[in-house]
């Protein structure tokens, strides 16, 4: 074995440069031939090369293996990673809602002197809140609602954050407007829209925004009066304010006060309000006049028959029932109830 090597080796060193020895010992010119590879393999794709190259090649896979076996990403890459199923992606926080806004000079030129005034000249505040004009369990506080869904379901805030509700009691618990001094007021941002996923429950209706004046410098005394055109219900205010900055203008501090008293305008201080309409009889009929729950009381089976029956005017006995006993209730109700409002406010900004 040792020595077919040793021949093959001086048969080799015989050739001359370019050529080998073929299986029958003569010196020939080697045949070109061409190695296909996989994509990636840079070092046989497009290269001639010889027999013994071609032969090594192909008994040395790796690189093929390679290029169709990819090794993993190395360490400090990033990929995105979607995640689809409870947790979808939406655009709530970033969506267009309408927004109506009431300025500082919309305020001013309204002549209105509360936050309740100015709220309720818009059409979507509803009739269900506690206002002025609320008889027969109100308590004093100005609780504004939109859409009449209720004063629990109108979210109030001041500066976009909670403002603390006054607690009247169940179903009274609310944000009292009548504590907002409308002279620290720039302006009013009302979402007509309901606003319950960002908010919660109690957005359900809307949100109503008072933005105060941030950065006040000055001071402004306001005196205003007015009275209906009917000479009642007369109002008389006087409010002032004053501001400046502090460090620098990075902050600032703001205080305010006034003093509001507003007469009393009773239901039958108006011809179309007295007396009261309680019911329509249909067309060439006259309506249903006052109530017929009356003070007197009124019973049924007078006289062991099918006829009501009030006290008289003694209340010692009974006697019929008339049209003309139904209770005007509206002389004693009120179109605006009488107002006396102070407040001191005081803020400061850093």
């Amino acid at each position: 074995m040792a020595l077919l090597v040793a021949t093959a080796s001086a048969q080799a060193a015989a050739c001359p440069t370019g050529k080998v020895h073929d299986r029958h010992g003569h010196c020939v010119v080697p045949a070109k031939r061409h190695v296909k590879s996989a994509p990636g393999t840079a070092a046989a794709v497009g290269a001639t090369t010889t027999g013994a190259v071609a032969t090594q090649a192909a008994a040395n896979p790796a690189p093929l293996a390679e290029a169709a076996f990819p090794r993993s990403r190395t360490r400090g890459s990033s990929e995105n990673i979607t995640v689809t199923g409870s947790l979808l992606a939406h655009s709530n926080y970033t969506a267009t809602a309408p927004i109506s806004v009431i300025s500082a000079k919309q305020i001013f030129n309204s002549q209105t002197q509360t936050l309740e005034d100015i709220l309720r000249l818009q059409p979507s505040v509803g009739t269900s809140g506690n206002y002025s004009s609320t008889n027969n369990g109100g308590n004093g506080s100005s609780c504004i609602d939109l859409r009449n869904l209720g004063i629990n379901r109108t979210l109030v805030l001041v500066n976009g954050k909670r403002y603390i509700q006054s607690g009247y009691g169940d179903g009274f618990s609310c944000v009292d407007l009548d504590t907002i001094p409308l002279a620290t007021v720039d302006h009013i941002d009302t979402l007509k829209d309901g606003a319950s996923t960002i908010y919660g429950a109690d957005a359900v209706a809307g949100v109503i925004n008072v933005v105060t004046k941030q950065h006040f410098t000055g001071t402004q005394i306001e005196v205003g009066g007015n009275t209906s055109t009917y000479g009642d219900g007369r109002e008389g205010s006087v409010s002032g304010i004053t501001g400046f900055d502090i460090q620098h203008g990075r902050g600032n501090v703001l205080l305010s006060g006034s003093y509001l008293d507003r007469g009393a305008i009773k239901q039958t201080s108006r011809n179309w309000a007295n007396p009261v309409i309680t019911g329509d009889n249909g067309p060439g009929e006259a309506p249903l006049l006052n109530s017929g729950y009356i003070p007197t009381g009124r019973y049924f089976g007078l006289d062991s028959g099918d006829g009501y029956g009030t006290a008289n005017a003694a209340g010692t006995a009974l006697r019929p029932y008339t049209s003309a006993d139904r209770y005007n209730y509206g002389e004693l109700q009120y179109l605006n109830s009488r107002l006396v409002q102070a407040n001191l406010c005081t803020a400061r900004r850093l």
